[in-house]
């Protein structure tokens, strides 16, 4: 069973003094529950039942954020921009690992982790950035913005020592338009904190042979980007192609090694191991068919090395490396008709990707619905139907 359940619901206000020159704040609370659960059946080499597996997992994650935002122009070619951003996020996982002969009632199996999982992140950020524009039509724009995250972890087992952190991470952007032609320069750092799939301690061995594990000690990740971007209208046409370069240092790497219980069977979990450089490019179009119809293709395609540390069979560590291509792509169109009617449709391929030890199999899914406008636009309802 994969269930899950999602209520998102959001409050914003704006309030325009004059052009360029406006005040705003946005609240958003987001709540998703997710169960879990497997039964599993092992079998012997002629195909006899010899025991029984059973994995209970319940998930909750919530999220409540604040923003407030603030900007305004300065003389005619100056833009300044404030800010303020609240995220206070909770997770809670609940799991069991049981074990079963052929016949019998399910036990727990005091081999594996069983518990609960109490994981509070909240993230208090500020930021502003500086907007200024030359008679010849070159935007250079500067920014910074500083970021605290508080974290409160634990499991029954006692507290989780993750600790808390903060990072400041700047932006620089610079851009030039000419002749239908926008060419723009960047950089930036990001911050990628785990998500809850890396972070849960939970025993998944729903396939006996793959077993994962998540580690609620992960720290965040932070990547050095940079991007040169070319954008252009040809006819009805919109093409844009960004090339960029990532670095990343204490990059969240899977690591797999041998089960010490179950021969055969390897355990996946996640460590900040990992060194990451990729080079590469993203490419977009839109296709306006008709004046009804919009079409979208866009692929994303760059070479990545990463490096990082494992532990031999005398549990010596070494470093090891990977790298190779990765490649991934997709369509979507929009379509508009009479009496408010529309439809939607939209496909996306994954290519196999590089991981620091192997590779990460491909993936595709696609999804179609339709919609209708009530009139004058005052609302809609939809209904989309994915990998049907």
């Amino acid at each position: 069973k994969n269930l899950s359940g999602t209520v998102d619901t959001n409050l914003d206000y704006l309030r325009t003094f004059k052009p360029q020159q406006e005040w705003s704040i946005s609240t958003l609370y987001s709540r998703n529950g997710l169960t879990n659960n497997f039964d599993a059946n092992l079998m012997g080499g002629a195909g006899e039942l010899t025991s029984r597996e059973r994995n209970e997992n319940k998930n909750v994650n919530q999220e409540f954020t604040f923003q407030t935002d603030y900007q305004t122009p300065i003389k005619k070619n100056q833009l300044w921009e404030v800010g303020g951003k609240g995220i206070f996020r909770g997770v809670t996982s609940d799991y069991k690992f049981l074990t079963a002969g052929t016949t019998g009632d399910f036990a727990s199996d005091l081999k594996q982790p069983f518990g609960e999982l109490t994981y509070h992140q909240n993230i208090a950020a500020g930021y502003t950035s500086y907007t200024y524009t030359t008679k010849k039509k070159y935007t250079l724009k500067g920014g910074v913005r500083y970021e605290h995250t508080f974290i409160d972890a634990s499991t029954r087992e006692g507290k989780i020592g993750v600790g808390n952190y903060g990072v400041l991470v700047p932006s620089v952007n610079a851009s030039k338009s000419f002749k239908g032609t926008t060419l723009k320069l960047g950089y930036n750092r990001r911050i990628q904190r785990p998500g809850l799939a890396q972070l849960n301690p939970n025993f998944n061995s729903a396939n006996p042979q793959n077993i994962t594990i998540g580690n609620p000690e992960l720290r965040p990740e932070f990547t050095n980007n940079f991007e040169l971007g070319l954008s252009k209208n040809i006819k009805k046409t919109f093409v844009n192609a960004t090339f960029f370069g990532r670095i990343t240092n204490n990059a969240i790497s899977q690591v797999r090694q041998p089960s010490d219980t179950l021969a055969g069977a390897i355990v996946t979990t996640y460590e900040n191991i990992g060194k990451q450089h990729a080079y590469g490019a993203n490419i977009f179009a839109n296709i306006a068919a008709t004046s009804k119809i919009n079409v979208g293709i866009f692929s994303n395609i760059f070479y990545s090395k990463m490096t990082g540390q494992e532990l031999d069979e005398n549990k010596q560590s070494r470093t090891i490396s990977n790298s190779g291509m990765n490649i991934s792509g997709g369509v979507f169109s929009q379509a508009t008709f009479k009496n408010g009617w529309g439809a939607q449709a939209f496909g996306f391929l994954q290519g196999q990707q590089v991981q620091l030890q192997g590779l990460q199999g491909g993936f595709g899914f696609y999804t179609v619905g339709v919609k209708k406008e009530f009139k004058n636009i005052k609302g809609s309802i939809g209904l989309a139907a994915e990998n049907f």
